[in-house]
């Protein structure tokens, strides 16, 4: 069913034979795949500009990212100014379609992370079943954070709970992404887990999650998902584990200068006391950066 699906999507856009979809079809069910291509046949009359532009990005053409200064294909900022309209020609690329030339094995991943990350900033619901596929299926990290933050951007009580949920490779990537939800159910739920966590991978994680929270509830005026204990918890709990966490320190501490706002300064004031000694010079320049920042 999946060949025949497709076959008929190729069909429709001449040049592209021998194309292959660029997702494992694990993540494509025919339960998915079906309703896709009924969606892609009736868009692509209409947006026939939005498929062609999808289907030849600057950033996959050798002869221009090899002048980069990077030397390799890169995508992600390509695919994010197209916008909306965009949303089904780079889910049938991704699940149907596939792109209309053989690509290298670092432009093909270049690709399906590109679009993973574009399709999952839209924060459109027409692509959480693609998503979820792919976040159950996918074992690259990247992958699992693209798919995580999808998800978590439109934030569907399944979708939230199945995050919070995660296990093994997945786990790390879903708390990481937990803060695009803006919920407090999410926010209770990672300061909760940050409290108790004995994995340093675990602790970096959760604490960039809080830090991808942060605009929600450091801003005044905008929508919070942490009222003001748990925004003071979620501060200490991150501050003693940058404290416990000395390989952690760079990727914690860049969370809480993130996450800011008076809580974090008073847990910042608060470790200083009785700070080890090789501790307090980091603690010393978090306290000075929060301090220039709240007085902004």
């Amino acid at each position: 069913m999946r060949r025949l699906l497709a076959t008929l999507s190729l069909s429709l856009l001449p040049g592209l034979v021998g194309a292959s979809p660029l997702l494992d079809p694990r993540a494509v069910p025919d339960s998915v795949a079906r309703p896709l291509a009924t969606a892609v046949r009736a868009d692509r009359a209409r947006h026939p500009e939005a498929y062609r532009r999808v289907a030849d990005l600057e950033g996959l053409r050798p002869e221009f990212y090899r002048r980069s200064r990077a030397g390799r294909p890169s995508v992600a900022i390509e695919l994010r100014a197209l916008g909306p309209e965009a949303l089904l020609p780079m889910l049938d690329a991704l699940a149907l379609s596939g792109y209309p030339r053989d690509l290298s094995a670092d432009e093909r991943s270049a690709l399906r992370l590109g679009l993973l990350e574009a399709v999952g900033n839209l924060g459109d619901a027409r692509a959480l079943p693609l998503l979820r596929g792919v976040f159950s299926t996918a074992t690259e990290a990247p992958e699992l954070r693209a798919a995580a933050r999808g998800l978590a951007r439109v934030c569907q009580e399944a979708d939230r709970r199945a995050l919070m949920a995660a296990t093994g490779e997945r786990r790390d990537p879903a708390a990481s992404a937990l803060g695009r939800c803006a919920h407090p159910e999410a926010s209770r739920w990672m300061v909760s887990q940050l409290e108790s966590t004995v994995a340093p991978s675990h602790a970096a994680a959760l604490a960039q999650g809080l830090a991808e929270s942060a605009s929600s509830w450091a801003r005044p005026g905008a929508r919070s998902s942490m009222d003001a204990p748990l925004r003071a918890s979620a501060a200490r709990a991150v501050i003693r584990r940058w404290r416990e966490l000395p390989a952690q320190r760079d990727a914690i501490g860049v969370a809480a200068l993130s996450m800011g706002g008076p809580e974090m300064l008073a847990a910042v004031r608060e470790a200083r006391r009785d700070a080890p000694t090789e501790a307090a010079p980091g603690l010393a320049a978090m306290e000075r950066a929060l301090l220039r920042d709240l007085r902004r």
